[in-house]
């Protein structure tokens, strides 16, 4: 019986832990949508961009300011963004790693405790 547990614990349901921290793993990739601020990192925030075509000079100095705002309000939300994912993965990994750690020692301290608990029980007899 015992060995059937362990079989079970260390490999099946291991298998089972590892997909599902991979799963979630790509599921915060995924929510921050990583590719999309690397690729758009220095993009207009929300396409917020004004054209500067038939526009006087003074005009034009406006909305190329205007423009360089929306970029840097874009470039300072993908940014904090990225920052964020970064922290929430560690986050993640930090807490995955004791998970698996204490994954690995749950069954010698079920053991410990069970082989501790008949000493007791024999001793006080």
């Amino acid at each position: 019986m015992f060995t059937i547990y362990f079989k079970w614990w260390y490999g099946e349901n291991l298998v089972r832990l590892l997909r599902f921290g991979g799963k979630f793993f790509v599921f915060i990739f995924d929510f921050f949508s990583v590719p999309i601020c690397l690729k758009t990192l220095f993009s207009v925030w929300r396409r917020d961009r004004i054209d500067t075509t038939d526009l006087s000079l003074k005009e034009k100095f406006s909305a190329w300011s205007l423009n360089f705002s929306s970029r840097f309000i874009g470039f300072f939300i993908k940014i904090v963004t990225l920052a964020v994912y970064l922290v929430a993965t560690l986050a993640f990994i930090a807490i995955f790693g004791a998970t698996i750690l204490l994954y690995f020692c749950f069954p010698v301290l079920i053991l410990s405790l069970l082989v501790l608990g008949i000493k007791f029980m024999s001793e006080g007899k």
